[in-house]
Order: structure tokens, then sequence, then C-alpha cells
């Protein structure tokens, strides 16, 4: 799963950088994922991800396109030189990295930003471990940082992040069609977003599902 590969995209600084709290060192909790800053040790891994042929193709529409370690590096200083743009390490309850959880473009005045995220052990695909996570991310958004707006891209070929997305209040904007061509085929991307009141009632509603299933 996964929305547009992250630090695909040189993410202007925001001129409220000085008003942004700073979230280094801050740990979220969802119920299947521990979410934690990203740490100097955690690059290998993310160098790992970043050139697996098969995350690629899900993230960036491309199965060829690969990083340098060199460039893991500089992005890493450049998050960590940017209150506006964070970068989680996904974990498992038994601290086992899987994945990693973004964003960037966050506007206190707009109260609005921008996510990403991919799972990159692929055992742990399809097993709800992206949407605990995302729902984690945006709980702090939308509680803690007071956001309106959350938004990402996704790629059309990608059911299974759509899917993801859906379940945590997720709502297509629109379509930016024909923008990565992809054995030889055209796909379009698909803007989507989810606002604090829709995210709220989406957990109402999958808190009231985990209820009933339990009566």
């Amino acid at each position: 799963m996964g929305a547009l590969r992250w630090w695909t995209r040189q993410s202007a600084r925001c001129d409220n950088a000085a008003e942004v709290p700073s979230l280094e060192g801050a740990v979220l909790r969802g119920v299947k994922t521990v979410l934690r800053p990203i740490e100097e040790t955690d690059l290998a891994l993310l160098w790992k991800w970043e050139n697996d042929s098969e995350l690629t193709y899900y993230l960036n529409a491309d199965r060829h396109r690969t990083m340098s370690m060199d460039e893991v590096n500089r992005r890493y200083r450049q998050i960590r030189g940017d209150p506006t743009m964070e970068l989680f390490i996904i974990e498992t309850q038994h601290g086992e990295r899987i994945g990693m959880l973004g964003y960037d473009n966050l506007s206190l005045e707009r109260r609005s930003c921008r996510v990403y995220i991919g799972i990159g052990e692929k055992g742990y695909w399809s097993h709800g471990y992206g949407s605990d996570a995302m729902r984690a991310l945006l709980s702090h958004h939308f509680t803690e940082l007071q956001l309106e707006r959350v938004y990402l891209s996704v790629y059309d070929f990608n059911d299974r992040a759509i899917a993801s997305y859906r379940k945590c209040g997720y709502r297509v904007d629109g379509v930016r069609r024909n923008v990565a061509l992809v054995d030889g085929q055209w796909c379009d991307s698909i803007e989507m977003s989810v606002n604090a009141t829709d995210f709220q009632r989406q957990n109402h509603r999958v808190a009231s599902a985990a209820t009933e299933s339990h009566d």
C-alpha cells in the first residue's frame, strides 16, 4: 500500500515554521502500531525499501527508480531541519520496523498538511497495519494540532491503498489524469483528503462495528 512516494517532491518551507510545534521525539500509538520519528539508524532500512521494485511501483509508479544512500542521508537532514515536515517509522507493538509514514507542507495557518505512507515489509500488507498507523497520525493531527484537513495522492492502480484510505475517512477530491506511464499504460493520480469531522465520524463507525462484532 502507499501514497505517492515520500520525498518525491521538494516541499516549500512554510512561512509559519516558527509556530509549528516540534514532534521530534514524540511517539504516536495506534492499536497495532507505534509511530516514532525517524533516526539515523533507520536510514539503511529506508534505503532498502526505496530500492525495492515492487514498493516503488506502488509509491512512485516506477519499478526502476532508485535512491542512493547519499540522497537518503540528504533527505534525512532536510526533515530534521524543517519543523513543517516529519517522517515516522511504523513499528509493530513488538518493535519490528515495517514501514514509514510522514507529512510535509504543514501549515497551522491553513490548518492542513500532506501525508504519505509506505509499508516496506510486504509480509504486513493487507493486515491493517497501514490503516492503523494512518489513524494514529490523523488522531494526533486533528486533536493535538487541531488541523482541519489532511490530504494525499495515490495512483489509480493502487486499489489496496485507496481502500485503506477510505477506511480512515478519506474522500476523493479529484483526479489528475495521465500523470505517469506504467507498462505502456497511462495512470492517474487520485487526490484524496479527510477533514476532522469525517475522521471522527469514520472512527465512530469503526468503534461501533468492533463493539457489535464482540456482542
